[in-house]
């Protein structure tokens, strides 16, 4: 009977330390989101905001991420109702953060991404595409496919290294199942797939663009992925989007 009470009261301790800890940084990350946002948006003509920032933090933005990594980025959940007023941003840039999300928060994000830009307003999305690795299947021999195959079985498939332990032996088979797997992925879209989905959701019009490349000098040269993997094979994987948000009078 004392070892039962011992434990009930180790758990209840356990807990309530854990919900101190957990409030404590909810308090701390909407402080520190109420600072950034407020002293941001006050003193900016041409509002942007980045959603996952990560490392990537650009000057002249709001940069947003789930874990902030410094005090230079305010906290954010892009599968929640976005703390900004209707019609607060020019701008909203977002890389490689789209593809983790469930169908129903990748839905949220865009629907509050659309609430918050202003009329004319641009979301710029870049996302790992599900049409390269359709191509790697068909084509498995193309030079960079090949490069591709090997560079992923060797940097995230530790396992197939271990006993298939020649790149001769490499399939795309293994790369495709890891990339559907691995990092947290959700969903992968390819183009059309995004578009309809921007769409639905009531931007008014959706284009592909190539990395680095926009219309808007505001949104030019904005990805980074390619500093993280190596450039030529992050072309291979990723498309950008852009979509407008335009109301009607």
């Amino acid at each position: 009977m004392k070892t039962l009470v011992k434990k009930i009261l180790n758990f209840s301790i356990k807990g309530s330390i854990d919900y101190l800890k957990r409030k404590k940084r909810a308090t701390t990350l909407q402080q520190g989101f109420e600072r950034l946002s407020t002293a941001y948006i006050t003193k900016t003509k041409q509002p942007k905001l980045q959603i996952g920032t990560g490392l990537n933090v650009l000057e002249g933005w709001l940069n947003t991420d789930l874990e902030p990594s410094s005090d230079k980025i305010a906290f954010l959940d892009a599968s929640k109702r976005f703390p900004f007023k209707d019609n607060s941003f020019d701008f909203i840039f977002s890389e490689h953060i789209f593809e983790h999300l469930k169908f129903n928060e990748s839905c949220n994000m865009i629907s509050e991404c659309l609430r918050v830009l202003k009329p004319n307003g641009v979301l710029r999305i870049a996302i790992p595409s599900a049409e390269f690795l359709f191509k790697i299947y068909e084509n498995p021999e193309l030079p960079i496919h090949k490069e591709y195959i090997k560079w992923a079985t060797e940097a995230f498939c530790p396992d197939v290294t271990a006993v298939l332990d020649n790149e001769k032996n490499y399939s795309e088979i293994y790369v495709i199942n890891n990339f559907y797997r691995d990092w947290g992925h959700e969903i992968l879209h390819n183009y059309a797939s995004l578009e309809k989905l921007l769409l639905k959701l009531k931007f008014s019009s959706v284009d592909r663009k190539e990395i680095g490349v926009s219309d808007f000098q505001e949104i030019c040269n904005m990805e980074k992925h390619g500093t993280i993997i190596p450039e030529r094979l992050n072309k291979l994987e990723t498309i950008v989007v852009e979509a407008k948000k335009t109301v009607s009078n």
